[in-house]
Parts: structure tokens; sequence; C-alpha cells
């Protein structure tokens, strides 16, 4: 699975718990404030360490809405809501994509980053702990058709941002550590790849025609 899949998957799991306020419990405040956090209008950013069985990824990503520019180190990916870039530091090989028509599943499910947050249902449970510097919350959809079936989410007390969560996924967990979270105003030039920054990049492009 990609940081992509995994990106919504975070938003997704903690949209689960804010959706519960209709609920006779409340979700707890800091869980809002997380949320607001990560959906800041002008973009948010953060550096992760994914963990999956026995893939393993650490990076950097900016995010705006269903926009997003990722660093890792061995790729660079742009997306600016409709054309989807990649491009391998080694080779410098540039590959053009639109995800929307992608037969790829996880292409398709970040070029609708924001929709497919507003897919997660209500219908779930939460539980809140203390664990040292962090809340720590429990999440458990009682829908079984949910994407999410079960979420652990840890939330630094001092300033509400999100520092870990845990989703399972199938019969494994998905661990991801989440640091430096900040908000910004991003420009919409971080999502587009520029050509004149990288001269000797060579482009591939994969989109169809009709949507070039």
């Amino acid at each position: 699975m990609r940081f992509r899949s995994l990106l919504i998957l975070l938003l997704a799991a903690l949209s689960v718990t804010v959706s519960a306020r209709n609920k006779e419990q409340q979700p707890p405040a800091v869980l809002i404030k997380a949320l607001n956090i990560l959906q800041n209008p002008g973009g948010a950013s953060l550096n992760y360490k994914i963990d999956v069985a026995v893939f393993h990824r650490q990076g950097y990503v900016i995010f705006k809405g269903n926009k997003f520019q990722r660093r890792s180190k061995r790729t660079i990916d742009w997306f600016d809501g409709s054309t989807y870039w990649t491009m391998n530091r080694q080779t410098q090989v540039v590959k053009i994509s639109n995800p929307k028509r992608s037969r790829r599943k996880d292409e398709d499910e970040n070029a609708s980053l924001t929709e497919q947050i507003n897919k997660v249902r209500d219908d779930c449970l939460y539980s809140m702990v203390s664990d040292g510097s962090d809340w720590k919350i429990t999440v458990r959809a009682q829908d079984k058709s949910a994407k999410i079936k079960n979420a652990e989410i840890w939330i630094d007390k001092a300033n509400n941002k999100p520092t870990r969560l845990r989703v399972k996924l199938g019969l494994i967990w998905a661990n991801i550590r989440l640091w430096n979270v900040t908000t910004a105003n991003y420009s919409d030039v971080n999502f587009s790849f520029y050509p004149a920054k990288y001269p000797n990049a060579k482009i591939i492009d994969k989109r169809e025609k009709n949507s070039k």
C-alpha cells in the first residue's frame, strides 16, 4: 500500500471519530482540533514513517484539499487535483498520469482524497485514555462494510497534533509515526511538476490523449 492510500486512512480515521458528534456521546474536543489542523484550508505538512508488515517508508508530505507533494528517499510525487507526476530521484525519470482515469486503485483514491474522507460513515464507537504525554483514542466501526474497522490515534496533549496512528488492515496493523505537523498557507505551485526546475528530467507521459 502506498503512502497516498495511508494518508486517506489517517484523515478518514480521524473523520470517523469526529463524525460521531451526532451520537449520544460527543467526541473529545482534542480530536476535533486535531482534524482541523490536518484539514487546514491553507494546507498542512508533516514527516511520517510507515510500517506495515515488511513495508517500510519514510518521508515528508504537504497536502491541501486533495492536492499533495510527497518527498521520500527514492521519489518525489506531485498531484494538483487532476494530474499526477512521480519522479525517480536517481534516474530523473518523470511519469505523468491522470489518476481519475487510471485503473490503479491507489491512484483513484488519491485523485479524490476529500471524497474518500467524506465517504467514511459515522457508525462507530470510541474511547479515550491518557497515555503519557498523549491522549490515546480507540475507534471501532460498527458498520461491517466500513473501510476502517479499528484504529488507534495518539494526540499530543500540549498542541493537539496527531503523533501516531495504528489502523487495522485485514489481519495486520499499519503503524504510522507523525512529527513536525505544521499548518501554513501553501501556494498551489507546490503541487505541480515544473520541468524548468529539473532540466535533465526525462518525461514519460502516460495520460490518455483526451485527458491532456
